[in-house]
């Protein structure tokens, strides 16, 4: 145990903390003219902060040309103010899609009702767009809602903005 430097008040914030510094244990030791008393230990969590920070968001349209098509438009900015790295776009479709098809110039995988499109790299201050084509079942009436959820692996200031969901009655 030793003394901190500057710990003179009932707060104390460090921003020399290193990873090696992860799981170090601290006691407070306070004095007055009636003695001392010791905290118990204290451990310092120290976490990576991102190399990036960058506001990634998705908004969401919906249109149905009839014959039981739906066309989901997916548009994915960055905000920056960095670049945004491991951007991934994750769309859950309904139940009652028989055939999924999708546009984009990124890599793009769909499993089941699940679609995954990696942006990966999206530079301040652009956007993307995905559109998605959804077959339903022939005799589907009724509200179709779905949410897509855009992620980085890069910091993300608001991460509200993150995901959208549209409806749309089929009749």
């Amino acid at each position: 145990w030793g003394d901190l430097s500057g710990a003179t008040t009932d707060n104390f914030t460090t921003t020399n903390t290193t990873l090696s510094m992860d799981d170090y244990r601290y006691r407070a030791v306070f004095t007055n003219t009636a003695g001392s008393v010791m905290t118990n230990a204290a451990t310092l969590t120290v976490t990576a902060a991102p190399l990036t920070v960058a506001d990634v968001s998705i908004t969401k349209t919906v249109y149905s040309p009839g014959d039981n098509t739906v066309i989901w438009t997916i548009t994915v900015t960055n905000s920056g103010p960095d670049m945004a790295e491991g951007v991934v776009v994750t769309d859950n479709l309904s139940n009652n899609s028989k055939d999924i098809s999708v546009s984009t110039d990124y890599t793009c995988r769909i499993n089941g009702k699940k679609v995954f499109v990696e942006i990966g790299t999206l530079e301040n201050g652009s956007s993307v767009e995905i559109i998605i084509i959804e077959a339903l079942t022939k005799r589907f009436t009724g509200q179709l809602t779905n949410t897509a959820t855009v992620s980085t692996t890069s910091g993300d200031p608001d991460p509200d903005n993150n995901t959208d969901t549209e409806s749309i009655t089929i009749s």
